[in-house]
C-alpha cells in the first residue's frame, strides 16, 4: 500500500550491474529495506465500512518492515481486546486490562469501540530512511484515512489516522395525544416495565376513535420506526406521527420500536407504551360510511363507522336495484351472501346471485333490524338507496394508439384500426367474408358500428370479450 523509493532504486542498480558485466552480480541481502503498510478488517458488504456500531471491534495488522518503532494509539474510552474471542462473544470479557494507556506496540491491534461519534485510530511508524506514500485509489479518495510524513528527532515518521463514525445505541422517545392534548410523554431515559403495569395510566377511547403517537427519538440517528398495537388499526405502522384507531371493547397496550436500517449501521430498540387503552362503546351511531364500490370480481362492498362482528342471515335486508338504459334491464338482484370483509372489519361485502356489468346503474339499501352489530355492540342503522361506483378497469390500449372502430386509408373490414392501419383483433376472415367489419347497421350512437360475424369460435380472437345479459 505504501512502498518506498529505495526498493525501486535497489532493483535498478542490480539491473545495471548485470548489463555491464553480462552476468548476475553477487548480491548480498540488505536489512535496510523499509516499507510502511497495513491491513484492517473492513466489511466488504457494508455501504460504508468506516461507519460502525458502538461496542463492535475492528482488527488492525501492521505489516511494516524496517521501522525503528511502531505504535497504535486509540482514543480514551475505547479499549484493546485480547485475542481468542469470537464475534458472538461478550467482548467486554476480552478487554486487555494490562494496557495502561491508549497505546500499544504490538503488531496487531483489536480495537473495541465504546465511544459514540468520530473515533480515530492512529498508527505511528518511524524509519531511519525516507519513505513514500503510495496509496491505492480507494485510499486516495477516502475521507476516512489521513496520512502524513514528517521528520522527528532524525527519524522519518509515517503518521496514519483511520477515522470511524461510531453509531450509539438507540434510545426511543415518544409522546401520545388524545384529541390534540398530550396525555403521555416518554423520554430517552425512561424505561417502562411490564412489572409496573398496575401503575400505568388508563385512558378511555370510544370505539372507532383513536390516539396519536409521535416519535421523538433523536439518539443516535434513527431513520425508521414501528408502532405495534395488535388490536389497533393499523396494527403496525412506520409513520413518524401515527393515528391509530381502536374498535373492539377491551383494554389494550402496545409498544414502540426505534430503528436504524441500511445504509446506516443497523440497530433497533423497543419500549413499551406505558398506557392502558380502554375502549368503550361509541356515543356515535353505527352507520353507513361510504365507499360503496364494485370490484373486478363483481363483489359490492361498503364501509361502516366501526368494526363489524361476524354475522349471517342478513342477505334479505339488502336491496340491490340494477338498471341499464341501453338494454332495458330494471330488476332487484338478490344478495346471495353478505359478510364482513376478510381483510378489513370495517367493510361489509355483498355477493350477488346474478352477474352485473360496468354499464349498469346500481343502488344498495339496508333495512336494518339489529342483525349487524359492531364490536362495541352497536346495531347498524338502516340506510336508503346509495349509488355504487362500478369497476371500469384499465385501458388495455396504448394511449393514442387507436381512434375509432374504422378509419380511412385501409380496408373497410379492418376494426379498431391504429394510425398506421393495423388492426389488433387477430384473424379477420377474408375481404368478402370478414369476421369484423364496419357497418351502418344498428349504430348505437352516430352513423356506424362494429360488426362481428362468425360461424362458431374455432379460430382465436385476441382481445375480444363479449358479455350478454340473458332475460
Amino acid at each position: 500500500m505504501k512502498k518506498i523509493g529505495i526498493i525501486t532504486l535497489l532493483f535498478s542498480s542490480l539491473f545495471i550491474a548485470s548489463c555491464e558485466e553480462n552476468e548476475f552480480a553477487p548480491f548480498t541481502p540488505q536489512d535496510e529495506l523499509s516499507d510502511a503498510s497495513w491491513i484492517l478488517s473492513l466489511s466488504k458488504n457494508a455501504d460504508d465500512p468506516y461507519n460502525v456500531n458502538i461496542d463492535t471491534f475492528m482488527s488492525f495488522f501492521d505489516l511494516s518492515i524496517g521501522e525503528v518503532s511502531h505504535e497504535w494509539i486509540i482514543e480514551d474510552g475505547n479499549n484493546y481486546l485480547n485475542e481468542g474471542y469470537k464475534s458472538t462473544d461478550s467482548l467486554p470479557l476480552f478487554i486487555n486490562t494490562n494496557v495502561g494507556g491508549v497505546s500499544i506496540t504490538e503488531k496487531k491491534a483489536h480495537v473495541f469501540f465504546r465511544n459514540k461519534g468520530l473515533n480515530t485510530v492512529t498508527l505511528l511508524n518511524k524509519f531511519e530512511n525516507p519513505v513514500n506514500l503510495n496509496f491505492s485509489e480507494d485510499y486516495l479518495n477516502s475521507d476516512n484515512i489521513e496520512a502524513n510524513l514528517y521528520e522527528e528527532n532524525g527519524l522519518y515518521v509515517v503518521d496514519t489516522k483511520f477515522i470511524f463514525d461510531v453509531y450509539g445505541k438507540l434510545k426511543p422517545a415518544f409522546k401520545v395525544l388524545q384529541d390534540g392534548v398530550e396525555i403521555l410523554s416518554i423520554t430517552e431515559e425512561d424505561m417502562p416495565s411490564i412489572d409496573d403495569m398496575s401503575t400505568w395510566p388508563e385512558i378511555e377511547v370510544e370505539a372507532a376513535a383513536g390516539l396519536t403517537f409521535v416519535d421523538l427519538t433523536t439518539d443516535d440517528r434513527p431513520n425508521s420506526r414501528q408502532w405495534l398495537f395488535a388490536d389497533g388499526v393499523p396494527s403496525q405502522t412506520n409513520q413518524e406521527e401515527a393515528f391509530i384507531k381502536f374498535f373492539r371493547l377491551g383494554i389494550y397496550t402496545g409498544s414502540f420500536r426505534s430503528m436504524r436500517v441500511a445504509p446506516l449501521p443497523t440497530d433497533s430498540e423497543t419500549k413499551l407504551v406505558p398506557l392502558k387503552i380502554k375502549v368503550i362503546q361509541s356515543s356515535l351511531p353505527f352507520v353507513f360510511d361510504g365507499l360503496l364500490t364494485e370490484d373486478e370480481s363483481e363483489k359490492i362492498s361498503f364501509r361502516v363507522t366501526g368494526e363489524v362482528d361476524p354475522f349471517s342471515g342478513e342477505e334479505d335486508k339488502f336491496t340491490v336495484h340494477v338498471t341499464n338504459a341501453a338494454t332495458g334491464f330494471d330488476q332487484v338482484i338478490p344478495v346471495q351472501n353478505a359478510h364482513v370483509k376478510s381483510d378489513n372489519g370495517t367493510f361489509i361485502e355483498l355477493n350477488l346471485s346474478q352477474p352485473i356489468y360496468n354499464s349498469d346503474v346500481i343502488t344498495v339499501s339496508y333495512s336494518g333490524g339489529g342483525g349487524i352489530i359492531s364490536t362495541d355492540e352497536r346495531a347498524l342503522a338502516a340506510f336508503d338507496a346509495k349509488p355504487v361506483v362500478m369497476h371500469i378497469g384499465n385501458n388495455i390500449l396504448k394511449s393514442g394508439g387507436w381512434a375509432t372502430y374504422a378509419q380511412g386509408g385501409g380496408s373497410l373490414n379492418r376494426a379498431f384500426l391504429t394510425p398506421n392501419g393495423l388492426y389488433w383483433v387477430g384473424a379477420n376472415g377474408t375481404v368478402d367474408d370478414p369476421d369484423w367489419s364496419w357497418s351502418n347497421e344498428r349504430a348505437f350512437d352516430g352513423d356506424s358500428s362494429l360488426k362481428f360475424s362468425v360461424d362458431g369460435l374455432s379460430k382465436p380472437f385476441s382481445n375480444f370479450f363479449l358479455r350478454i345479459r340473458k332475460y
